[in-house]
């Protein structure tokens, strides 16, 4: 499976960004839950309009979550900014909070994972 990163890309191949939200129906979820554990390749847009490959990724953890939860806990969504990566994309918490992350399919799905090796150029 391929995830896009478009305008994250700097960021991953930089290894800042280890979790990204999308907003995928539940049977798009359900194939990103199965990945849980494995391989995935990461590009820097979709390979429709002509996208290439970045990254191998590991696929660590895949969940439908609320945005409330880092209304909610500060602290959670500090770590969270950071892991999504940080002040290279949004330079406040407050501005990333503000994402609207989609939401046509209700809670945004959180995607963890880790890169396992990059492809070309870095």
């Amino acid at each position: 499976m391929i995830l896009s990163f478009a305008w994250t890309t700097v960021s991953l191949i930089r290894r800042l960004k280890r979790v990204t939200r999308r907003d995928y129906a539940d049977e798009q979820m359900a194939k990103w839950v199965k990945l849980v554990g494995k391989l995935a390749d990461a590009y820097d847009k979709s390979p429709r309009v002509g996208g290439k490959k970045v990254a191998t990724i590991r696929v660590l953890d895949v969940r439908r979550e609320p945005i409330r939860r880092m209304l909610d806990d500060p602290e959670y969504a500090r770590s969270e900014w950071v892991a999504e990566g940080g002040d290279l994309l949004w330079p406040t918490v407050e501005e990333f909070l503000s994402t609207g992350w989609g939401r046509v399919n209700g809670d945004p799905v959180r995607i963890e994972f880790e890169v396992v090796s990059l492809d070309g150029p870095s």
